[in-house]
C-alpha cells in the first residue's frame, strides 16, 4: 500500500528517512507516485555489489549520488526545485558536518547536511518510512513535515542546531513507535557525546579524538 504522493504542492522537498523497514525500496515508490527523488547512498566496496544495487534503485527513474562531497550538487538541485532522499540515523563525526543531538536521551552525533539544506534553500522536510505489512507488503507512511525557518534573534548554526534536534526527534518517535523496524545492529550511540560519562554509554562507545 502506498500513500498518495502526487498530490503535494510543487516545491523542493528533502524527505528524510532512517534505516527502518524497506528503505532501499522507499525511493522507488516515491518515484512512482510522483515524487521522483534524488538519493545521496554512500558507495559499496565491492563493485559488482554496487552496480546491482545501483541498478536496482535507479529502475523506476530514481537518481543515486555518492555521498562524498555531495552537498554543493544536492544545493543546485534543490535550487533548481528537485526533491532529495537522505538517511539521517547513523553517526557523522563532527569533522565530516556531524553536529551531536539528543537522542533517546543521550547525545548523538547527526548530519547536519538536512538541516542546513532545508534552511539554505526553502525546502520543506518531508519525515517518510516503508514499513513491512502482514502478507509480504509495504505501506508507506508520512508522519511528519517541517518547514525551515529562522527564528527571532537566532542566527544560522543555531538553527542547524535546533533543526538537526527536531530532525532526530520525529526519527526517534518512529523508532518507539515501531522498534522492531529499526536497524538495531547498528552501533548508533558509537560516540560519547560533550559532557557525558563513558558509562552511560553502550559497551562500544568511544571518545572521539581531539
Amino acid at each position: 500500500m502506498l500513500t498518495p504522493l502526487n498530490g503535494l504542492a510543487k516545491r523542493p522537498r528533502i524527505c528524510v528517512t532512517a534505516h527502518m523497514g524497506n528503505w532501499e525500496l522507499l525511493g522507488n515508490a516515491a518515484t512512482l507516485r510522483g515524487f521522483p527523488l534524488i538519493s545521496v547512498a554512500s558507495p559499496l566496496a565491492n563493485q559488482k555489489v554496487e552496480d546491482l544495487f545501483s541498478g536496482i534503485r535507479e529502475t523506476t527513474g530514481q537518481q543515486v549520488l555518492p555521498k562524498h562531497g555531495v552537498v554543493k550538487a544536492l544545493l543546485t538541485r534543490l535550487r533548481d526545485g528537485a526533491n532529495i532522499g537522505i538517511l539521517l540515523d547513523q553517526n557523522t563525526k563532527p569533522a565530516e558536518g556531524g553536529i551531536f543531538v539528543d537522542f533517546f536521551s543521550l547525545p548523538v552525533p547527526v548530519s547536519a547536511a538536512g538541516a542546513s539544506l532545508a534552511l539554505r534553500t526553502n525546502a520543506e522536510l518531508v519525515f517518510g518510512f516503508c514499513l513491512p505489512q502482514p502478507g509480504g507488503t509495504y505501506h508507506v507512511h508520512i508522519p511528519s513535515r517541517l518547514m525551515p525557518q529562522l527564528r527571532d534573534g537566532e542566527d544560522m548554526k543555531a538553527a542547524i542546531q535546533r533543526l538537526t534536534q527536531e530532525i532526530a526527534k520525529v526519527i526517534e518517535a518512529e523508532i518507539r513507535e515501531r522498534p522492531g523496524a529499526w536497524l538495531w545492529m547498528y552501533k548508533r550511540w558509537k560516540y560519547v557525546g560533550p559532557g557525558r560519562q563513558r558509562a552511560q554509554y553502550p559497551f562500544y562507545a568511544k571518545e572521539l579524538p581531539q
